[in-house]
């Protein structure tokens, strides 16, 4: 496969085409059309290449949601506001829960860390541009996952 900028390009512009419409996720769930694609960025490294990517999809009309990690690898406030302004959905890539249970190498409570959670989305959202979150992916190698059922 051709993973590269241009063949990116081509196909954002053929989808375009043949009549598809992009929708951010908060967008869809507001006012779903009809014919959509929901272009979902998971930041885990190396946020400038997101940036690159948000700024080839807001020259061709297109939004997409860019979910950022709070760790170092995926986090930069310059990039996140820069997409934000290029009229993209930001969100939080969500995964406190699991990382604080490496940390500790044994598991942790989850209510504390889902009020961790709502805490920081609020600092989250004066700092920046903030349109929601996702829980990430569990792993079988993680203690705990991110979900929060059974609190």
């Amino acid at each position: 496969m051709d993973f590269t900028i241009e063949t990116y390009k081509k196909l954002l512009g053929i989808l375009q085409n043949k009549g598809f419409v992009f929708q951010s996720f908060v967008g869809f769930i507001q006012k779903p059309g009809k014919k959509v694609i929901i272009l979902r960025h998971d930041v885990d490294k190396l946020p400038e290449n997101s940036l690159t990517i948000a700024r080839l999809e807001s020259s061709l009309g297109v939004r997409g949601s860019y979910y950022f990690r709070s760790v170092p690898s995926g986090h930069n406030e310059e990039i996140i506001r820069n997409v934000a302004e290029l009229g993209h959905e930001v969100g939080y890539h969500y995964e406190d829960v699991s990382l604080e249970a490496e940390r500790q190498k044994t598991k942790v409570k989850r209510q504390k860390y889902k009020n961790q959670m709502v805490s920081d989305l609020q600092d989250r959202k004066t700092a920046r541009p903030q349109d929601n979150f996702c829980l990430c992916a569990v792993t079988p190698l993680r203690l705990l996952d991110n979900n929060w059922h059974n609190i």
